[in-house]
């Protein structure tokens, strides 16, 4: 048969990975700042919101936005025993809180 007296044709195709389209839950836009935490915020069986830990690390005060994959409407600094300890400023739905150098903060978020 001719088949067998052909070398097999092999054909050599390159196709670049697939590209996912960016996305992310969650935000923060300093370097410096690294969430420890994470956690949804319930009532009533339903999630309202967000409750993480942030951390400064590189000894410096700075400003850090964090943006969620939803518009945050409110947003408050507790303490660790979930008291207020202040209001935090939303920007276009962004939560944006100041923070000391190596400071821990625990943050609510509420949609």
């Amino acid at each position: 048969s001719l088949s067998r007296q052909s070398p097999p044709l092999l054909m050599q195709t390159h196709m670049p990975a697939p590209q996912p389209p960016s996305a992310w839950l969650f935000h923060l836009d300093s370097r410096g700042v690294v969430a420890t935490c994470w956690e949804p915020l319930r009532e009533q069986d339903e999630v309202v919101g967000f409750r993480t830990r942030l951390l400064e690390t590189t000894g410096q005060s700075t400003r850090v936005r964090l943006s969620a994959f939803r518009t945050i409407r409110t947003g408050r600094r507790v303490n660790f025993w979930g008291q207020t300890e202040g209001e935090l400023r939303t920007d276009e739905g962004r939560l944006v809180l100041e923070m000391n150098p190596h400071e821990w903060a625990e943050i609510e978020a509420r949609w």
